[in-house]
């Protein structure tokens, strides 16, 4: 994937953003957080800051991921993930139309990150641990809520249609690449929700 592109139109985004307002706009118009999230500082800035920076991370997370694949001798297993988060942004869905730029790249990073938390997942159950130190969940789930429930729903039944193909070969119980050289890609992102500058917790139900 082309990453150096993909950070060009993250920053073009941001630019119109600052000038149309219509993401601002639209968090404003949010009715709030579900009861079982809590986010301090969760003004309109701070949910504005923290997609921003959400999005900015993907082009690190994709590269961070190829590099993995690099050093574990799986660029194979592993391409057919970051080609359909490189067709997230390169050819988005029909139903993300008519969204302002900045709207439409949250709802393709959700798509990336998604991505990459099944790679995790999958990776726990072939070898019962995980691959990422990254914790997307609390991120995810804010991004989910800020998409808007109903959309978001629409883009995880995407997601679900997207992942047998891109996860079939990533990785088999027989092989498990190495520790240190796993930890060395990862050890960069602890959690991607405390370093966009959020505290967000899950309440107790």
């Amino acid at each position: 994937m082309n990453t150096a592109a993909l950070r060009s139109l993250i920053e073009q985004a941001l630019l119109l953003e600052q000038r149309d307002g219509l993401l601002a706009a639209h968090l404003q118009a949010l009715p709030g957080l579900h009861r079982s999230l809590r986010c301090t500082g969760g003004t309109v800035q701070a949910l504005q800051g923290f997609v921003e920076g959400y999005v900015r991370a993907v082009p690190e997370l994709l590269d961070s991921v190829a590099e993995m694949a690099r050093r574990t001798g799986r660029r194979a297993a592993l391409a057919p993930l970051l080609c359909a988060a490189s067709q997230f942004f390169v050819r988005p869905p029909a139903l993300m139309q008519g969204q302002s730029l900045l709207a439409e790249l949250l709802d393709e990073a959700y798509l990336a990150h998604r991505l990459v938390e099944e790679l995790n997942d999958r990776y726990i159950a072939c070898f019962a641990e995980p691959l990422l130190t990254l914790d997307t969940t609390r991120a995810n789930l804010l991004a989910h809520q800020l998409i808007g429930e109903s959309f978001a729903n629409q883009l995880d039944a995407l997601l679900d249609e997207v992942l047998p193909g891109v996860l079939a070969g990533a990785f088999s119980a027989a092989s498990e690449p190495g520790t240190a050289q796993v930890e060395s890609v990862w050890r960069q992102w602890p959690c991607l929700l405390q370093q966009l500058g959020l505290d967000m917790q899950l309440a107790a139900a």
